[in-house]
């Protein structure tokens, strides 16, 4: 059963991943307090399109936004969920990415037309890579990732906006 749950916070990764039609998705994060069999989501700079809609949220949730968004207070929605999330929860941003940042898109960019973000594109996919595995690591082994605890000399870029 637990191979059950494990499948589905892939399949809920995958649809909360930014993609080039990351405005008209539909919102994700809400899923786990609709179904129980999601045991933990994440959200890849995803705008929450009704904030009020995971208020009660008792799941684990992992919000990974960039830092162009972060810094240039965009998408007020992340704010207005926050407090909404009951259960452990962590906000992070990373400095030096936009919201492609969080695909693979910037390697391909980078390669035709040498141009990227300031954060380079292999870097902001392992740092991505490395908090997404801690936090299902964490959240679906139980397997404490203390990279998720607080800021870590290792990924400067890494930014902890909110904890709980």
């Amino acid at each position: 059963m637990r191979w059950i749950r494990v499948l589905l916070c892939a399949l809920v990764l995958l649809c909360l991943a930014p993609q080039a039609s990351a405005r008209t998705s539909p919102p994700t994060l809400p899923s786990p307090r609709r179904d129980p069999r999601i045991d933990a989501a994440a959200n890849l700079d995803g705008t929450l399109y009704r904030p009020e809609s995971v208020a009660g949220l008792d799941r684990p949730a992992l919000l990974l936004r960039n830092g162009e968004a972060w810094e240039g207070g965009q998408d007020p929605t992340w704010g207005q969920a926050w407090p909404g999330i009951h259960g452990w929860k962590r906000w992070l941003a990373m400095r030096g990415t936009d919201h492609s940042s969080f695909t693979d898109i910037w390697l391909i960019i980078d390669q035709l037309t040498g141009q990227s973000p300031p954060l380079d594109p292999a870097r902001a996919i392992d740092v991505t890579r490395t908090y997404l595995t801690a936090f299902f690591d964490q959240h679906l082994k139980h397997e404490p990732r203390p990279v998720l605890d607080a800021p870590s000399p290792r990924f400067p870029e890494v930014v902890f906006v909110g904890t709980g």
